[in-house]
């Protein structure tokens, strides 16, 4: 009862900051972007990236003070959120969700080569971290030896299994991310052939938007391989209780070491 909670996020969809108090949390919504449209910074002039999101910085601090917080909780390292919690100075802990070091590798556009730098300096900066694998508490350790790294794996919330379990009578296989080649889609596919030459009626959903010409590679590999069948894309959807419930496995994020004999 004595811990107070506040909650501040970035929008871009709201005219003038914001806030809400609910169930005992206070939610600070502070506006970001492009002023007057109300919408985020176009890909063709990041400005928020080429100057180091010092606005949305700013902005979040500014809130942080009215807040005076004993301790701050800076979710990703991929934006302004961990830079603020680092540059308000007070206690911190830093969660660490996509990796933009790794993105790059495999996607080497504009936007990631200059925000891994950003992402390199908060791991080297920041004390403490929450990672949920044993992937990125490696590469936190890698780039800052000292810090203390509490692993803590992210549970599914239970409202996406409402109802009964009640898979299908063939083998169901639900893939829940978005068409991008780094989330190992493409891989799946692949591996779903295999499977379907053990078992024939194997079924793979997917769940997800994006990918643009990936997406369209995606599904002439399903063609190719003769999955046509046994694939279905079901395009972005707001509930995803159903296809849990009818599942046998869940894929967020597929890497797959294949073999062949």
């Amino acid at each position: 009862p004595d811990v107070e909670l506040h909650l501040v996020t970035e929008s871009t969809y709201v005219a003038q900051n914001q806030t809400v108090r609910q169930d005992g949390i206070t939610f600070h919504v502070v506006r970001q972007g492009v002023p007057v449209i109300h919408r985020g910074f176009p890909v063709w002039c990041p400005l928020d990236v080429l100057t180091g999101f010092r606005s949305s910085v700013a902005a979040l601090t500014r809130t942080l003070r009215t807040i005076e917080p004993d301790i701050v909780h800076g979710h990703g390292t991929e934006a302004a959120y961990g830079k603020a919690a680092l540059a308000f100075g007070r206690p911190c802990l830093i969660s660490i969700q996509g990796i933009i070091t790794e993105y790059y590798k495999s996607n080497p556009d504009f936007r990631f080569r200059i925000v891994r730098h950003f992402e390199q300096d908060q791991v080297r900066r920041g004390k403490y971290f929450t990672c949920r694998t044993s992937f990125d508490t490696g590469f936190v350790s890698a780039i800052n030896p000292a810090a203390r790294i509490f692993q803590i794996h992210e549970a599914m919330n239970p409202v996406f299994f409402e109802g009964e379990w009640r898979v299908q009578d063939d083998p169901h296989v639900l893939f829940v991310g978005g068409l991008q080649e780094r989330k190992g889609i493409r891989t799946l596919i692949l591996a779903l052939a295999e499977v379907k030459r053990a078992i024939p009626a194997v079924k793979l959903s997917v769940i997800g938007g994006g990918g643009g010409e990936f997406a369209q590679s995606l599904h002439a590999l399903v063609a190719e391989l003769g999955l046509g069948g046994n694939v279905d894309f079901l395009g972005q959807k707001d509930r995803k209780s159903t296809r849990l419930n009818s599942s046998h496995l869940v894929i967020s994020y597929a890497v797959f070491c294949l073999k062949k004999k």
